[in-house]
């Protein structure tokens, strides 16, 4: 989902940073996802299984920061490798936030508005239209949704 939406973002705003969008995209991706898994599995025994899928949005961030960002072999410092998490987790921490105040994308409203902050924070300033059309445009909320059911149901599974 977030290389989707990463490259949907692209091809449409090309002027928009590639750092930004791909931290922010995955950040905020990794906050849905991570809301749908405990929403889907809560009550029910988080051991084993259960509790691996709880862990996977983190663990594909950190799985993209070490071994697709950086790659296996990268003469990166572990100080900068920090940094980049750092900043990784104070975005994801943001759009946490949003859904603990109250935005919840079990809706399509509540989803469209969580989706317009995030393409508040990625776009350039002076951008013509406004983030409500640009992610009408390219089908945000419905491919989040779609996501969501996709992840909702394996937790089910994993869960049951």
């Amino acid at each position: 989902m977030t290389q989707e939406l990463s490259g949907r973002i692209k091809q449409a705003y090309p002027e928009f940073d590639d750092e930004v969008v791909a931290e922010e995209t995955l950040c905020f991706v990794a906050a849905v996802a991570a809301f749908c898994i405990r929403s889907t599995s809560e009550g029910k025994v988080t051991s084993g299984s259960a509790a691996a899928v709880s862990d996977l949005p983190f663990s594909y961030r950190d799985y993209v920061l070490g071994q697709l960002i950086l790659g296996p072999d990268s003469t990166v410092s572990d100080e900068l490798s920090g940094h980049i998490g750092e900043r990784l987790t104070r975005k994801t921490r943001f759009y946490d936030s949003q859904l603990v105040n109250g935005l919840r994308p079990t809706t399509e409203k509540g989803l469209e508005n969580l989706s317009i902050l995030w393409m508040g924070r990625i776009s350039t300033p002076g951008q013509k239209d406004s983030p409500e059309n640009r992610i009408k445009q390219l089908h945000v909320v419905e491919l989040m949704l779609r996501h969501m059911t996709l992840i909702s149901s394996f937790t089910t599974h994993a869960t049951s």
